[in-house]
């Protein structure tokens, strides 16, 4: 009986791992909020040149797993693209903020 038990709790960690995965919010990653101004978009939509952000750019997370426009933004006022989270439907996220 305790084999039969560990193998149904071992079976279960795969499944509860999947489900504790980071998904969009907007917060930032050390719990507090994000500056004004911080956009985010897919990161499969960035594309960067010309002192340009094209991306579909979205001031709130779940917004911008919707969006599929895009806008251009001047890249010396933003900061460096970086790693924002996934969205439900596992694709990667990306934001910037404002440069100070």
């Amino acid at each position: 009986m305790n084999k039969l038990w560990s193998l149904a709790v071992a079976a279960m960690l795969p499944i509860t791992a999947c489900t504790t995965a980071p998904m969009a919010s907007n917060t930032a990653s050390n719990g507090g909020t994000l500056p004004g101004g911080t956009q985010f978009c897919k990161k499969n939509h960035l594309g960067v040149g010309g002192g340009q952000l094209q991306c579909s750019w979205m001031a709130d997370r779940k917004q911008a797993c919707q969006a599929s426009e895009g806008k251009a933004l001047d890249a010396g006022r933003y900061t460096e693209p970086e790693y924002a989270g996934r969205c439900e439907s596992g694709e990667n996220l990306v934001r910037v903020s404002p440069r100070a």
